[in-house]
């Protein structure tokens, strides 16, 4: 016969069953915790090599794993690295740059920026021409005067320099018949070079300096932007013992004289300059028609003017069109 459960025997099932339940909720719950408080991975070191290929698009068959940290662009040898070759250059180049800069500051004087204004204003593109005459000044450092004066055969009298730089000009161009444009600026460069020297020593001064230069490119045919004053005579032909008393005496009949020199070294060559443009417009009208004497010898005369100026150039190219 069988035996029908009891009230109290069901009541501890129950509770079991319920402990049971709530013992399996519990531990879920911990495992749930637990999984949350575990640290989150270490993060992954990019590639460095990686990303530099995608940007410098390397083709796919290259092996990046033939690539080492020795041959790397960032490696310690590399050009990015903190002592590369490049780095140190570089420093050295603006420490010899300072340098450069500081010696020329040392030796900038208002005489050599008052002729590098006066030329650049009057000879076109002599820019560059002036550039280079004021660093070659500077760099050969000459200090023997001796040298100054030597090169103008013994002469520190600006007009007597100025003389002789025409008279270098007139016979250059006597014996270079139909010299190209490139060859006249070489020549140029020469002169400029000289007297900018001759400025640097003091045997000239700045205003005497651009004035000779500026007549010298006139001469030159090559084209100014400032069209020089025609008040100045070449004088040639004279005797190699004249002296500037003689041509002061020949030439100051046609009106008021503002400087006069015969060249040293005995060349015959003489620079006469009036006040006035009309005054030596007379001087010309009198060698056409008749003769100019100085020391019981005809001599030759030539106005020093400008025949190539960029006012002139202008105007031509403004009618042809």
């Amino acid at each position: 016969m069988a035996m029908i459960p009891t009230t109290s025997n069901t009541r501890t099932t129950v509770t079991t069953v319920s402990v049971t339940v709530a013992g399996s909720l519990l531990l879920i719950i911990f495992a749930v915790l637990c999984k949350k408080r575990r640290c989150p991975p270490p993060p992954v070191e990019p590639d460095p090599v990686a990303p530099m290929n995608r940007r410098q698009n390397i083709p796919e068959q290259f092996d990046e794993g033939s690539l080492s940290q020795s041959d790397s662009v960032i490696s310690s040898n590399s050009l990015l690295s903190t002592g590369s070759s490049l780095g140190s250059d570089f420093d050295n180049e603006l420490d010899d740059t300072h340098i450069l800069d500081d010696e020329f500051d040392k030796y900038k004087n208002e005489n050599l920026e008052k002729v590098r204004a006066d030329i650049v204003g009057s000879v076109s593109n002599s820019k560059d021409m002036m550039s280079q005459a004021l660093t070659k000044a500077l760099m050969d450092d000459i200090q023997d005067d001796d040298t100054i004066e030597s090169a103008w055969f013994g002469s520190i009298d600006s007009t007597e320099i100025e003389a002789s730089v025409y008279c270098e000009v007139h016979n250059w161009l006597k014996s270079k018949d139909g010299a190209g444009l490139d060859e006249r600026r070489d020549y140029m460069q020469q002169k400029l070079n000289k007297m900018v020297a001759t400025v640097r020593q003091g045997a000239i001064e700045p205003q005497d300096a651009s004035r000779t230069i500026h007549g010298s490119a006139a001469m030159l045919g090559l084209e100014l932007a400032e069209v020089f004053p025609e008040k100045a005579l070449l004088v040639t032909g004279m005797r190699k013992k004249v002296s500037k008393k003689d041509v002061s005496e020949a030439f100051k009949v046609f009106g008021e004289i503002e400087s006069v020199a015969v060249t040293p070294n005995e060349r015959g060559f003489g620079l006469v300059r009036y006040r006035t443009p009309e005054s030596a417009q007379r001087a010309l009208v009198c060698f056409r028609r008749n003769e100019i004497i100085v020391q019981d010898v005809a001599v030759m005369i030539k106005l020093l003017k400008s025949d190539n100026t960029k006012s002139d150039n202008t105007s031509s190219r403004g009618s042809e069109l």
